[in-house]
């Protein structure tokens, strides 16, 4: 069975299209865990009323209406999971049909190549903007990302390839993964480091999912290029914080020289695309 664990916050535009994507996938042992982070528009009715038309698929988790913020809210899905499976969801996204199939089949094909170990396997991921029109077919492309540097936890620590809406992982690797300590950890960087340590990540490159991008999307896509990086540069607050948060919370140790060689050499690396 696969637990797919959704965290949704003022999602009233964007959740009957995922609910709808998920509910007609081609793989059907599939349960769907959701947490409320303290919306205040019409996100909890519209859940409750999926959950009153499918109860034997949505299990909505009393949150009491308290917000989290997305990492901690993933964290506490992730804690609560009790499925062999797991797969994470961001609520304005849409799942292509075969999502499921295909993701859980590849993972079962990595846990036969090494088996024992916390397993996880990621996706592409199709760029469309709020209607869905195609921006990009292959968001690896569009932000020059190389999946090559998935299975080296520094260099996936300097620089997270893993878009958490496409995860999917075994029991494993649920378990050295949560709780995570701090909100301004990113947490599909933080599952991605620890089970590049622990056990194995791989890669499937077709796309499985249409990724929405709109003014409030949490993370998103963005343009790669110069700008890209001068904004980083002058305005490095935010930056500072995660990646304190991350190298000082990690349980594994992560040399901080090696670290910044690797940042500093994947962004001279994407500005000059290659």
């Amino acid at each position: 069975m696969v637990e797919i664990l959704l965290s949704t916050y003022n999602g009233e535009d964007y959740i009957p299209a995922l609910l709808d994507s998920i509910l007609n996938q081609t793989f059907s042992s599939w349960i769907l865990s959701i947490r409320d982070d303290g919306s205040s528009d019409q996100t909890l009715r519209i859940l409750e009323s999926y959950q009153l038309r499918f109860p034997e698929r949505l299990k909505i988790i009393d949150s009491s209406g308290v917000n989290l913020g997305s990492t901690r809210s993933f964290s506490a899905l992730i804690e609560q999971s009790q499925e062999a499976y797991v797969m994470l969801c961001d609520q304005d996204d849409v799942w292509l049909p075969t999502k499921i199939e295909e993701s859980f089949n590849a993972l079962k094909g990595v846990e036969k190549e090494s088996p024992g170990k916390p397993c996880l396997v990621f996706t592409d991921l199709q760029i469309v903007d709020e209607n869905l029109s195609v921006i990009a077919n292959s968001f690896m492309a569009n932000q020059k990302l190389s999946p090559l540097l998935v299975n080296d936890f520094i260099k996936v620590a300097a620089l997270n390839i893993v878009a958490g809406c496409t995860i999917i992982m075994n029991r494993l690797a649920t378990r050295i993964v949560a709780p995570i300590p701090s909100p301004e950890i990113v947490h599909d960087q933080w599952i991605a480091v620890l089970v590049a340590y622990h056990g194995r990540i791989s890669y499937y490159e077709r796309p499985t999912i249409l990724y929405r991008q709109h003014s409030n999307n949490v993370v998103g896509s963005n343009q790669i290029g110069v700008m890209y990086f001068l904004k980083k540069i002058f305005f490095p607050m935010k930056q500072i914080v995660v990646y304190h948060r991350l190298l000082s919370t990690m349980p594994i140790p992560i040399p901080v020289l090696k670290f910044f060689y690797y940042k500093l050499f994947f962004s001279v690396r994407r500005i000059l695309n290659r």
